[in-house]
């Protein structure tokens, strides 16, 4: 996910990590094509896999 902070907000920019589809799908143990799915709100994905992928993009 990669966000761009308001440009010259140091405080935003401190608050913005950027994690690939890649590293998301990795920790959450599901595909790629899984977590780009559950993050664009298409398919027919679990409810536990889209858990499992909201969990780690917030960093829980």
């Amino acid at each position: 996910m990669r966000h761009s902070p308001r440009s010259g907000d140091p405080y935003i920019e401190a608050l913005v990590v950027k994690v690939t589809l890649q590293e998301v799908a990795a920790h959450a143990s599901v595909s790629r094509a899984t977590d780009s799915l559950v993050l664009r709100g298409t398919g027919r994905v679990s409810r536990e896999m889209r858990n499992r992928v909201f969990t780690m993009t917030r960093g829980n």
